[in-house]
């Protein structure tokens, strides 16, 4: 008699991109939520992207030092320095890297000065697969059409 074992869990996945480990596109992924900031990395990572993740503005400043990210995807409400303080920050780094932002509020004030300051857009958490993936494809739009004006 065959009893069937427990069904695998199916872990979310997104479009993988056609890129060698050595070329993956670097994403930041800034979250003072844990469980949220592992699924995100692990999405991107996935996806084929490059992630690292931190837990707050002030590491997320550190390791864009060291780590030259090319897109920051930062949450907006985190203690201390926020989201939002990190996207004015990142306006000061020459050539720094272009943000995306999600946050879990409804405030709608808050997504736009988030857009004020630079975000290329805001999620809404919980979002979905499909939402993170158009807004990275998008983000590395921008970075790519930001490095062609540059050359140009």
């Amino acid at each position: 008699m065959h009893v069937p074992g427990p069904t695998p869990i199916r872990t979310p996945q997104l479009p993988t991109t056609a890129r060698s480990p050595a070329d993956r596109r670097r994403v930041l992924v800034v979250d003072d939520d844990l469980p949220h900031r592992i699924l995100t990395a692990t999405l991107l990572h996935a996806a084929g992207y490059a992630p690292s993740a931190v837990g707050s503005a002030p590491r997320a400043l550190e390791r864009i030092r060291s780590d030259g990210p090319e897109l920051v995807l930062t949450d907006l409400v985190m203690p201390g320095l926020d989201g939002l303080d990190l996207l004015r920050a990142l306006r000061l780094i020459p050539n720094g890297p272009l943000a995306i932002a999600m946050t879990a509020s409804d405030d709608h004030e808050l997504a736009g000065e988030a857009i004020e300051l630079g975000a290329l857009a805001v999620l809404h958490k919980p979002f979905s697969e499909v939402g993170l993936a158009a807004a990275i494809r998008a983000g590395f739009d921008a970075v790519d059409d930001r490095q062609r004006r540059k050359i140009a």
